[in-house]
Formats: C-alpha cells, sequence, structure tokens
C-alpha cells in the first residue's frame, strides 16, 4: 500500500521546456495539466482578441483579422487584403502548497492571410494551434517499510490547425453568414518511468517504462453569423453566433511498455477522437467609431469527447470573455496618438478538466495597444494577459501566468496600380 497517491504531490523537478528551433510546428509550454485529454486547448483569436478579453464573436473590426467568427471577414474593405503573423511569450509561475518553480519560453503563435474580392465576399487561410502539451514532473510512493518508488512524467508534442475560411454579406452588410473548414493534425507523445529510490535518491534495480504516442488527423466544420443594428446615426448593437457540429479525428495509437531491459509487448491501434460540439453566441455595440465593445460566451461539453471509444474524465468547459476598443480619432491627419487603439479586457473560464473533484477554472485581465503605420492601414499589435490557473487545494498546481502577444497586421489593395512620376 502506498501512503500517498496524488498525481500531483511532491512536485520535485523544474517543469522542463523541450526547447527548439521554434516553428509553426513545434511549440514549447510547461503545465502538468496538459497531460489530460488531448492538452492544453489554445485560445484561437490573435493579439487583438487576446487584449480584449478574448471577445470576438460579435466584433466587427475592418482590416483586422478576426477568427473567432467566420462571418467577422466581411468587415474589411473591398478589394483590400491582410496578412496577419504574431508570437507569444508566456511566464509562469507554478505552485503546489509546499513548492514553486518558474518557467519561461517564447514561440510563434499564428500566421494568416485575409482578403475582401468585393463588398460583399471575403475569404481567408491561416495557420494557428489548437492544442499543445509538455510537462515533466516526478511524484514519490513510500511503502510502510520506507522504501521508496519513484515515477517520472514526460509528455510533448502538439496538435496545428490550418483553416479555409469565406465570408459573404447581404443588405449592405447588415448581416454576414461565413464558414471555415479546419484541417487538424498533429501527434503527442507520453512517457512513464518508474524504479526504486536508494536513500541518495538514485534509482536503482528494476525499472519499468511505459511510451505511448498519439497522432491525429481530422476536419473541423465552423459555421457563423453576425447581424448588425443600427440604433442611432453613430451607434450600432452587434449580434454574432458560431457553431460547430461534433468532429472525429482519425487517430493512432503506439504503445511500448518495457520492464527491465525486455520490451514485453508492443501494441498499435486506431480508431477515433471524438470532439464534442462546440456553440458560441455575442453580444457586441459599435459606438461613433471610437468605443467597440464585445461580450462572448463559449460551451462545449467534453464529458461527451471519447478517445478509441472510451470516455475521458473531461467535463462541461464555458468561457466568458468581455472586452473594449477605444480609438479617439482613427481618421486624424494632425495627431498619431489619436488614432491609436486602446484595449482592454477579462475573461472566466471553466476548463475541461475535473481532478480530485475539482474544476481548474482560469481567469484573468488583459490589455493591448494597437499602432498604426502613418497613412496606411497597417497595425502593429502588443497584447498583456494577467491570470491564474488552478489551486495550492487538494494538491493542485496552480498557474500564475503572465502572457505578452506581437502581432503585425499588413495592409494593402488587390488590383491596384501604383504610379510614381
Amino acid at each position: 500500500m502506498y501512503t500517498s497517491k496524488r498525481l500531483f504531490s511532491n512536485l520535485a523537478v523544474l517543469l522542463y521546456a523541450t526547447l527548439s528551433i521554434p516553428t509553426f510546428a513545434q511549440y514549447t509550454m510547461n503545465s502538468p495539466y496538459s497531460r489530460f485529454g488531448i492538452g492544453d486547448m489554445e485560445f484561437q483569436g490573435f493579439t487583438q482578441n487576446r487584449s480584449m478579453g478574448g471577445s470576438g464573436i460579435s466584433l466587427r473590426m475592418p482590416n483586422q483579422i478576426n477568427i473567432l467568427n467566420p462571418a467577422a471577414a466581411t468587415a474589411q474593405d473591398s478589394l483590400s487584403f491582410v496578412w496577419d503573423v504574431g508570437m507569444k511569450g508566456m511566464f509562469t509561475k507554478y505552485r503546489t502548497s509546499s513548492q514553486e518553480v518558474s518557467q519561461k519560453n517564447f514561440n510563434f503563435d499564428h500566421l494568416a492571410f485575409s482578403a475582401a474580392v468585393s463588398n460583399r465576399l471575403a475569404f481567408g487561410a491561416g495557420l494557428v494551434p489548437y492544442s499543445k502539451t509538455g510537462y515533466y514532473y516526478k511524484e514519490t510512493f513510500t511503502f510502510p517499510d520506507n522504501e521508496r518508488l519513484g515515477i517520472e512524467y514526460t509528455g510533448n508534442g502538439n496538435i496545428n490547425r490550418f483553416y479555409l475560411g469565406v465570408g459573404y454579406a447581404f443588405f449592405n452588410k447588415r448581416l454576414s453568414i461565413g464558414y471555415q473548414l479546419s484541417f487538424l493534425f498533429g501527434s503527442i507523445t507520453n512517457y512513464t518511468y518508474s524504479a526504486m529510490i536508494n536513500s541518495s535518491g538514485k534509482y536503482y534495480g528494476y525499472y519499468s517504462q511505459n511510451y505511448t504516442d498519439f497522432s491525429a488527423t481530422g476536419l473541423i466544420h465552423t459555421f457563423g453569423i453576425q447581424g448588425v443594428w443600427p440604433v442611432s446615426s453613430q451607434n450600432s448593437i452587434v449580434v454574432g453566433f458560431v457553431y460547430e457540429p461534433t468532429s472525429r479525428l482519425s487517430s493512432d495509437k503506439k504503445i511500448v511498455i518495457r520492464r527491465g531491459n525486455d520490451t514485453l509487448s508492443f501494441t498499435g491501434d486506431t480508431g477515433y477522437f471524438k470532439i464534442p460540439d462546440r456553440i458560441g453566441i455575442g453580444l457586441g455595440m459599435i459606438m461613433a467609431d471610437k468605443l467597440n465593445v464585445g461580450i462572448d460566451y463559449v460551451m462545449q461539453d467534453w464529458s461527451k469527447a471519447t478517445i478509441f471509444n472510451r470516455s475521458d474524465s473531461l467535463r462541461q468547459y464555458y468561457r466568458l470573455s468581455i472586452g473594449a476598443e477605444y480609438v479617439y480619432d482613427k481618421y486624424s491627419y494632425t495627431s498619431y496618438w489619436a488614432k491609436v487603439r486602446f484595449r482592454l479586457g477579462a475573461h472566466y473560464e471553466n476548463t475541461y478538466l475535473s481532478l480530485y473533484q475539482q474544476g481548474i477554472k482560469d481567469y484573468g485581465v488583459s490589455f493591448g495597444m494597437a499602432f498604426p503605420m502613418r497613412r496606411a492601414n497597417t497595425f502593429f499589435h502588443v497584447g498583456f494577459e494577467v491570470g491564474r490557473r488552478g489551486t495550492t487545494s487538494h494538491n493542485l498546481i496552480e498557474d500564475n501566468y503572465k502572457r505578452v502577444f506581437l502581432s503585425l497586421s499588413l495592409y494593402d489593395f488587390w488590383f491596384f496600380k501604383r504610379k510614381y512620376d
């Protein structure tokens, strides 16, 4: 019998980073919570959304890419296109009831493109992370005779999302509909090593290794709608809605089990990972071309998720986001700072994890700015987010994080031939 059998107890080692040259296919992060499900679910919005608490379903952001609702693409100017490339830095402090470690990393975050081919029709494409896994921690179990067993848990990998989207507007852009087709691909590796520990803290004797490699590919369909209702000559209310039906990822799993120097079994399995449907609603207001406010609510019942026809210990997910963007005079020709956009937001998230019958929650605040290029609609976006996930109660881990987001939105026109004298 073990005197302790808690997953996150006795966190003994700094959570490590699988550092490599950063690319869109490799993300560095460290969180024991990413061991479950398909890892840490990555927020899908860009810097402008992050700076506004993660809101975006009802936001119409001209000449900026908003992938949280495919119908928002129609807010773009006719015959224009935008490239958006972004990076993200994370500074996290992990705490238990007795220990504390810090970790930081910086990664590429997204690459996206959007173009309006007419006043009604716009399309786009991009590559963004969908989920990521990266953890390393230890736990120690003590027997009644004071013998000790050490177990190490290691995992890394990610699932990426490549999307193609289109939006179409009706009634002078009072109503817009949109669709995104996303292709998910990637793999996740989990590794467990266990052996006895001597008085010097070294492993000895018979050891056990379990290695699991999980890969997945599949499609996700996203449908969106936005409606704009003027309430005065300068103010409008915007309502947004997004829906993703249940999706299945084709999955392959390989398991290797070793005891000592012998490989006792090797198995391969092919099946499906079922992703439950997702619903999001948003309400926003545009005030005199100065203030843009949005509030979103997103829900997804991950208790319905299955991996190889087996349910996982996941639960109902929901997120509430609220944010605002203010610009004093975006048409100003005399003051640069009058055109700078200031953003503020907050979020509360009920993650899909539940450990020891304790739901893991995430909440935080964010702010940011968008700096325009002179006489152009190109923007440099800076965003900051401060928040907390988890708790130190019940032998769990609390993540206190600070994040910084940097992105560049490059704007230009299609079929516009410049002449120079």
